[in-house]
């Protein structure tokens, strides 16, 4: 019943055993495949990793501190745009194509590279989110790229910002109704220089529907007007003499207010309440009447243009009007049987100017306003600027003592240091000079400081003074718009084209190397002639020509300069290698090499050691002696060593076998002189130690027995017994292994037959 049980569990466990061995592959096969599964995840997690890119520079659209572009052409092309209303988005004048400066995250910011957008839209810059359309009204507006727009329907780029510091380019536009060409603004259906109220003296009336320089009636062309059926030089009131107009009924100091009916106007109707100051270049007063281009006083400012006379008005008295006008019938002024179609001279009816001489003036006679054209020239004839006023069109300025004339901004290239101006008016004659009086014989007004004090002198004809004025002229200039300067050019004006000498940057040069001239880190351009060439180091046996500078190399290196004049430093034993050295014989080099010395054994120290020559050793006893070959102790042998192995030995021609450590024994029976020879052949070590044909002897001999009376006696080789064992040489070993074996098998048989029994 025990052997199907230990079979059984023999079984049972090579079954098991069977098992573990099926197992094994399967878990290598595992093995093997989860770096493929890991490898899948890591493309899966690379494939998700967010394409961003982050935009460091819009190129050609930077700004300057102006806010103006950096690239004038960028800046001609954008830098003012303009728009009708109504006009689409996508119709807009804006860029379709944006080239942007950069870096994708994935990449690192180290990694530059430039996005080029093609297909991307604009849109409104608004905190409220305002949508730019068609309907949207005129005003200017600002337009951005819409960048997150444009990633969102990208199939590459997941997202589009802005570096640190980078603001995102902005583009404005205006969107209005362009601006109608208009001319010079003239009164309607009439051009004439000065309107003139009735019965004051004027240069030249002008009537409706008739453009002339000179007044002239209906149907009639003449020089000066002249009453009817009558011929005067100057027209007077009737039956009044006075130098200067007088006021009727009303004085208000020394001009009068009339309404469009010829009646005063009293002082609490304030007609120049609102009125800019500046119209006609002086300061309006309650001392000044205002008339239509028909020449009718208006109270109604804001619904005509208007021109200022400094003159009274006669009571009940119409203002001379021109044709087909209501109020222009005068109703003095016509003589009876005349058409009021015809316009008249100023002179009373039914009363001829030759009957009423006006007295000479005992001053000067002021005709006042006095207007003037204004002119301003440098100082070699240009012109800088010519006065034309706002409202009138006309260039006339109306002078007023104390007045301030502030000219408009000239241009940036304008030269203001020295200026000539010029006022100009018929039959007068205008002489400028300091506010002290002080004459200016040249001409030239210095407005360095952009505003002077001038006193102005009018005089009549005669030469004769007939006003001054105290004048205060401001005169500036607009600044230049100065683009940025480069490397090697200044700043220049983009409205004049001016440069701003000495403002240009210079070059940023970087340092040259060996090969390489400077080059400005902010132009690139390169200064030829500065690179600093190679500073060569000489070669040497284990460099080639090198550069201190640039680590750069030519050539190969020379190599030690090695003979054949080797020093032995240690000699060789039969167990030391002995070392020879040699050295470069280049300068400035210690480099040596060594080499070891073979180990050469000498015959002659091949030897029978613990057997002395002519020694006396007794019968039967075990002799033992030790075969040592020269150079036998080389434990580290290289090629070329030589050594001596003991290869055999005998006795009296009896061969004898080497046990351990080439030993050999041996004991004699018979007394008698008896010699041992030992053979060592010689061995070269060749990668492995290979044995030669050389073989060299070695023989000790040596007397065995006792002496009998002084003679040894002989023995004979029967009495040499070769490795005697205590005197037997039967092997006992063997033997006892072979009767334990044989006592196992005894036992074993008796054991059987004792069970079957």
């Amino acid at each position: 019943m025990k052997k199907p049980a230990l079979l059984t569990k023999s079984l049972s466990g090579l079954a098991s055993l069977a098992l573990i061995l099926a197992s094994t592959p399967t878990l290598q096969i595992y093995a093997e495949e989860l770096p493929a599964e890991e490898a899948v995840l890591e493309s899966e997690m690379e494939e998700s990793i967010p394409s961003i890119y982050t935009v460091t520079e819009f190129l050609d659209f930077q700004k300057n501190a102006e806010g103006s572009f950096v690239n004038e052409e960028t800046q001609t092309k954008y830098g003012s745009l303009t728009a009708e209303p109504g006009t689409s988005l996508d119709q807009l004048p804006l860029p379709a194509k944006l080239v942007l400066n950069g870096y994708w995250e994935a990449d690192g910011s180290d990694v530059l590279t430039t996005l080029e957008l093609t297909d991307f839209d604009w849109k409104l810059k608004s905190d409220i989110g305002e949508i730019y359309s068609e309907s949207t009204p005129e005003g200017s507006y600002v337009f951005v790229p819409d960048l997150d727009s444009y990633a969102e329907s990208s199939d590459s780029i997941d997202a589009i910002k802005l570096a640190e510091g980078v603001k995102l380019l902005e583009i404005p536009v205006t969107i209005a109704l362009p601006e109608a060409e208009t001319t010079e603004t003239a009164p309607p259906e009439t051009e004439y220089a000065e309107p003139l109220p009735v019965e004051t003296e004027y240069t030249e009336p002008a009537p409706a529907e008739t453009e002339y320089i000179e007044p002239a009636p209906s149907e009639t062309e003449y020089i000066e007007p002249a009453p009817a059926e009558t011929e005067y030089t100057e027209p007077a009131p009737s039956e009044t003499e006075y130098t200067e107009p007088a006021p009727s009924e009303t004085d208000n100091g020394d001009i009068l207010i009339v309404d469009d009916n010829g009646e005063d106007v009293a002082p609490e109707e304030d007609i120049f309440s609102g009125l800019d100051d500046s119209i006609l270049g002086g300061d309006f007063t309650e001392d000044t009447v205002l008339y239509d281009e028909s020449g009718n006083p208006i109270e109604d400012l804001s619904e005509t243009e208007m021109i200022a006379v400094t003159e009274s008005e006669p009571a009940e008295t119409e203002a001379a009007a021109p044709m087909e006008t209501e109020a222009a019938e005068p109703e003095t002024a016509a003589p009876a049987g005349t058409e009021a179609a015809e316009p008249q001279t100023s002179a009373p009816a039914e009363t001829e100017a030759t009957e009423t001489e006006a007295p000479a003036p005992a001053d000067p006679v002021y005709e006042a306003p006095i207007t003037a054209s204004l002119a301003l020239k440098d100082a070699i004839g240009n012109n800088l600027y010519t006065y034309n006023d706002a409202v009138t069109g006309q260039n006339l300025l109306t002078l007023t003592d104390g007045m301030t004339i502030n000219v408009p901004a000239l241009p940036c290239n304008s030269d203001i240091g020295k200026i000539a101006i010029e006022f100009v008016s018929d039959g007068k004659t205008f002489t400028l000079s300091y506010s002290d009086g002080t004459e200016n014989a040249a001409g030239l007004w210095d407005f360095t400081a952009g505003s002077l004090t001038l006193k102005l002198k009018v005089a009549d004809t005669a030469n004769t003074v007939v006003a001054e004025y105290s004048i205060i002229m401001n005169v500036t200039k607009n600044a230049h718009t100065w683009s940025a300067a480069t490397c090697t050019e200044d700043q220049k004006c983009s409205v004049c084209g001016t440069t701003n000498p000495g403002t240009a940057l210079g070059h940023t040069w970087t340092d040259p190397t060996c090969t390489e001239d400077q080059k400005c880190s902010v132009c690139g351009t390169t200064n030829p002639g500065t690179a600093l060439g190679h500073d060569w180091e000489a070669a040497t046996c284990t460099t080639p020509k090198t550069c201190n500078r640039c680590g750069a190399t030519e050539g190969k290196a020379l190599g030690h300069d090695l003979q054949d004049d080797w020093e032995v430093t240690r000699t060789s034993t039969d167990t030391v290698h002995g070392e020879q050295i040699r050295f470069c014989h280049r300068d400035n080099c210690d480099y040596s090499e060594t080499r070891a010395l073979n180990i050469i054994g000498n015959p002659n120290n091949n030897t029978i050691a613990n057997l002395a020559e002519g020694g006396q050793y007794n019968l039967n006893t075990k002799i033992t002696f030790t075969a040592v070959g020269a150079a036998m102790g080389n434990t580290s042998p290289i090629n070329g060593d030589v050594r001596y192995v003991p290869l055999s030995w005998n006795i009296q021609n009896t061969p004898g076998n080497f046990m351990d450590n080439f030993t050999g024994a041996f004991s004699i029976s018979k007394a008698g002189s008896y010699t041992v020879t030992v053979t060592f052949q010689k061995q070269l070590y060749q990668d492995g130690w290979k044995a030669t044909d050389i073989v060299d002897t070695k023989s000790v001999t040596f007397n065995v027995g006792n002496l009998v009376q002084g003679t040894l006696v002989e023995g004979t080789a029967d009495g040499i017994k070769i490795n005697p064992q205590t005197g037997d040489s039967t092997p006992i070993i063997p033997l006892a292994v072979a009767a334990v074996v044989a006592l196992a098998a005894i036992i074993g048989v008796v054991i059987y037959k004792k069970k079957k029994a």
